[in-house]
């Protein structure tokens, strides 16, 4: 009966855990209920609180049971391996590699010219190619493949005029070495490749059946080698290479030893080994994952024509590779996997979702990719077109949306089941459920979490605050709309009007609603005036963006050659919509004076203030901070002395840049005033012309902004005619 309200709150918090947890469940209800009647009306968070214990079932919410949503029973069986007979290496596979070696020896002067993988045009004699070659993009089919390999007629020709020792009966020699390419991609490779055969029998047993006797063969030119070989594998796809990947991939599955299978078991969650070191779990093992790599390129690349026998397979395959057996620990595959299986009627609903919200061994921020995917506010293409194929599925995701956010809601300070994911989801829909996740930060307001730090970021708080930021207005919800439902929930005290003009900053997207509900004119404006001056807003300028009805344009052709050129971003047109200045120029400190002084004017004052106070929420406090000590300097309230002072003596770049933004004095002392900043800035460029090479270019860019905007202020044209002015003045 404790007069302090949270106190109260965690006594409560208590009594639902043990509930949910099935201990001494109609107790923990009956105290509940108990509690609820001496009290003539319960806060919010009371309520919520008392609601879950009398509500609490014996269900467990976990994500063995994808909090809720799926049986495991219905999944996917896991089927072990069998044992098959493959010829993972052949003389013919190993004699390609080097006749392609003697091939590029023969050529090794001839100049080519190819766009890198980085998309770089890039030069260069053929023996010299060490890194940079493309690869082929296994998840387009060839004729939608732009960029190709260099010399590829040569290649071309090299493979159909080979001998028949160079060419395996089936046709797969091609995949052979491709795969041994990779397991000897380097001395040190095949060394840790025969080092794992000496732990135990059976190693020995599997590395003896994988290497077919064969050895360790040192390429002159192995990278070029590995790039030709990949390209002539995606070109020229031999009749039977998907079946061959399978039996191979199940073949190598088989070959696992008992001891390491069992280690799965017992996997420790997050431990970062150190090079070269062995990980317990052998699927970590570069070289037992390469058969089951190639068979993805290759299921990749012929997702279309893939039989439901050969998805079904795949898929099995995967599926006892993430849990061979139960207990051990979990190991999804790419979600393509899944999706794929799916379409084909091999794997269920409950596999869906187990791959959505299901445990996972990895590290907690990678936990859920395929849910984040799914959940985005726009899909990519290939999120969008599974979605597309199966609709049923769009009720899937909207299912694992409700149930985060209401086990979220219904939370004390303890972190759920729900928690993680909810950190995943990529967006929520509508004014209804933002007024809700409103309601339940209460008075505590928005918090968001320091930085990349993981500390605290689970806290009610932090976790409300994320799902609101991705809380986005339903296409046909308009502002109107919006003020009304806040309106509603403002009047009955359900939600801290305070927290209106700080949800502009948590979500930008909002922000012409939160314009309209507060009546003041050009407070989106001014939001993008903040998020332009503040480096690091995470996905803030984006939504602001889109808020204000922006989308990334995705007009280009399929295979045309502008397909994989960058397009400015729809924040980027944003803002070139409202100031010359390139990112990279504010970056380095450029100011737009216009710019500023009309959005300025607009907003007034008092309300600037306002929103500098709650900026933070769009990053952090210090980037908070700078953006207003631009404005402040720009308005002349920045301490005049502290900036020359930070010239002088601390020699900080930021200063610099600003010095000459700041309001030149009037009258009589106007004259002095720049003569003092401008030998200011002449003294700092000469400190800079003394710094070493890594530093000096930056603080000369800096000097130069300076003495730019200085220029601007004073009313010349550029910062040649002011040093002129000055200069004959001073001789």
């Amino acid at each position: 009966e404790s007069k302090n309200v949270l106190q109260r709150l965690a006594g409560l918090e208590i009594l639902r855990q043990l509930a949910q947890a099935n201990r001494c469940r109609p107790a923990c209800q009956h105290r509940a209920g108990v509690y609820r009647n001496d009290r003539k009306r319960l806060s919010e968070e009371e309520q919520t609180q008392v609601d879950a214990i009398v509500g609490a079932t014996a269900e467990q919410v976990t994500f063995d049971n994808a909090l809720g949503l799926m049986d495991p029973a219905e999944r996917t069986p896991s089927v072990a391996p069998k044992a098959r007979k493959v010829q993972f290496v052949t003389k013919a596979a190993v004699a390609c590699l080097k006749s392609l070696d003697n091939l590029i020896h023969e050529h090794r002067e001839t100049s080519v010219r190819y766009t890198g993988c980085w998309g770089d045009d890039m030069e260069g004699l053929l023996g010299n190619i060490e890194y940079g070659l493309p690869w082929p993009d296994w998840s387009k089919p060839p004729e939608k493949s732009t960029n190709r390999l260099p010399l590829l007629e040569l290649w071309q020709q090299w493979l159909a005029s080979r001998p028949k020792s160079l060419r395996d009966r089936d046709g797969l020699e091609l995949v052979r070495a491709q795969v041994w390419l990779d397991l000897t991609e380097s001395e040190w490779h095949w060394k840790r490749f025969l080092a794992w055969g000496k732990g135990s029998s059976e190693r020995k047993k599997a590395i003896s059946t994988l290497a077919c006797g064969f050895k360790y063969v040192k390429l002159r030119y192995g990278s070029v080698v590995e790039h030709v070989v990949a390209w002539l594998a995606y070109l020229n796809q031999p009749a039977g290479v998907i079946d061959f990947l399978l039996d191979a991939t199940e073949a190598s599955y088989a070959l696992i030893p008992k001891k390491d299978m069992q280690k799965l078991s017992d996997l420790p969650e997050q431990v970062d080994y150190c090079f070269g070191e062995e990980d317990p779990d052998w699927r970590i093992a570069t070289f037992l994952e390469l058969w089951p790599k190639y068979l993805r390129l290759a299921c990749q690349r012929n997702r279309e024509s893939l039989t439901p026998r050969q998805a079904a397979r795949w898929w099995s395959l995967m599926r006892w590779h993430d849990e061979p057996f139960v207990g051990a620990a979990r190991q999804r595959p790419e979600f393509s996997v899944l999706a794929t299986a799916y379409d084909h009627g091999a794997s269920t609903t409950a596999d869906l979702l187990d791959h959505l919200l299901g445990p996972d061994r990895r590290e907690h921020y990678n936990n859920f990719p395929s849910l984040h995917s799914l959940t985005e506010r726009k899909l990519d293409e290939e999120a969008a077109a599974f979605l597309a194929r199966n609709p049923e599925v769009v009720g899937i995701i909207e299912q694992c949306r409700s149930r985060i956010v209401e086990i979220e809601l219904a939370r004390g300070e303890t972190p759920t089941a729900a928690t993680a994911p909810a950190w995943h989801l990529g967006s929520l829909w509508g004014a209804d459920l933002l007024v809700r996740l409103l309601t339940a930060l209460g008075k505590q307001g928005f918090k968001v979490p320091l930085g990349w730090q993981e500390t605290g970021k689970e806290s009610k708080a932090c976790t409300l605050t994320q799902l609101a930021s991705i809380t986005y207005p339903k296409p046909d919800e308009t502002p109107e709309e919006f003020c009304r439902v806040v309106r509603e929930a403002v009047a009955d005290g359900r939600v801290d009007e305070r927290l209106i003009l700080q949800l502009a900053f948590v979500g930008p997207q909002w922000a012409r609603h939160v314009e309209s509900y507060l009546r003041w004119d050009g407070l989106a404006e001014a939001l993008y005036w903040f998020l332009a001056h503040m480096r690091r807003t995470g996905k803030g300028s984006e939504q602001a963006a889109a808020g204000a009805g922006l989308e990334q344009d995705s007009d280009a052709t399929p295979g045309s050659e502008d397909e994989d050129t960058e397009k400015p971003s729809p924040w980027q047109r944003l803002i070139a919509e409202r100031t010359p200045l390139a990112e990279s120029d504010r970056d380095a400190g450029a100011v737009d004076v216009g710019w500023f002084r009309h959005i300025y004017a607009q907003v007034t004052p008092k309300r600037w203030h306002a929103m500098a106070e709650v900026a933070k929420f769009a990053a952090n406090a210090a980037q908070a901070r700078h953006a207003q000590f631009v404005a402040d300097v720009l308005t002349g309230k920045a301490d005049r002395k502290q900036l020359l002072d930070g010239v002088r003596d601390r020699k900080l770049k930021d200063y610099v840049r600003l010095l000459g933004l700041y309001p030149l004095a009037k009258g009589a002392k106007r004259r002095a005033d720049l003569i003092e900043r401008y030998n200011v800035l002449q003294e700092y460029r000469r400190y800079a012309r003394g710094l070493s090479a890594m530093t000096k270019p930056e603080a000369l860019r800096s000097v130069d902004i300076g003495m730019q905007n200085l220029a601007s202020t004073a009313g010349y044209a550029d910062p040649l005619r002011l040093e002129w002015a000055l200069e004959a003045e001073q001789v």
